[in-house]
């Protein structure tokens, strides 16, 4: 093999290399927007059946016991009253929807968005997980009730020695700790003065 031939290998080769990255960055690139396009779905169909179920409500002075199967409308005593409910686009299985057999007064709706860094996830709360087992990340509810959110909540443990100690605590409050921080497990660097920690354990997390 000739140098001539040489240079043309290595030319075809890294033409070829190139493309490959080019190809992998197209295909991941359209992943994440069909991520994002789907989760948009997801934010409108929960808006919808927000409406849906308000205007439930203001017929009935009740809302649903359950949602009903995929594509099918909320009815009472047989009557349809709203459009066909959407499920989630990729499962196709109906979104958790909950409420309290106290006359049906409230209501929560949640979703699994795939995108974790859609910025509706920090407006409704829902960083750390929401609902059941923490397992949703966004969700919509009645005015008169909020979302189940998975906050932890830190504080500076009673004792701890000279530079303190930051630890989860269940049940702050029964602690007497003088202030909590959620979702930061450095306390603000707080908890080397005594001051700001807590006169008890009776709260501390305990792992299940």
């Amino acid at each position: 093999m000739n140098n001539k031939e040489g240079f043309v290998l290595m030319d075809v080769l890294l033409a070829m290399a190139i493309l490959t990255v080019l190809a992998t960055g197209y295909f991941l690139n359209s992943r994440g927007y069909i991520a994002r396009a789907y989760d948009v779905r997801r934010k409108d169909d929960l808006n919808n059946i927000q409406i849906y179920l308000e205007s439930y409500y203001d017929s009935f002075d009740t809302y649903p016991e359950d949602l009903p199967d995929c594509d099918q409308s909320l009815t009472f005593k047989q009557k349809k009253v709203s459009p066909s409910i959407p499920c989630d686009p990729t499962t196709k299985r109906p979104y958790y929807y909950e409420t309290q057999a106290d006359g049906y007064q409230s209501y929560k709706v949640y979703a699994l968005l795939e995108n974790t860094q859609d910025a509706s996830i920090e407006k409704v709360s829902c960083t750390k997980g929401c609902g059941p087992s923490c397992a949703y990340n966004y969700g919509v509810s009645s005015p008169n009730v909020i979302l189940n959110t998975c906050d932890v909540y830190y504080v500076c443990a009673p004792g701890g020695g000279k530079e303190g100690s930051c630890e989860v605590y269940a049940d702050p409050v029964k602690s007497n700790c003088p202030e909590s921080y959620k979702n930061d497990p450095t306390c603000r660097n707080a908890c080397s003065d005594p001051k700001n920690r807590c006169k008890n354990a009776s709260g501390k997390f305990v792992p299940k």
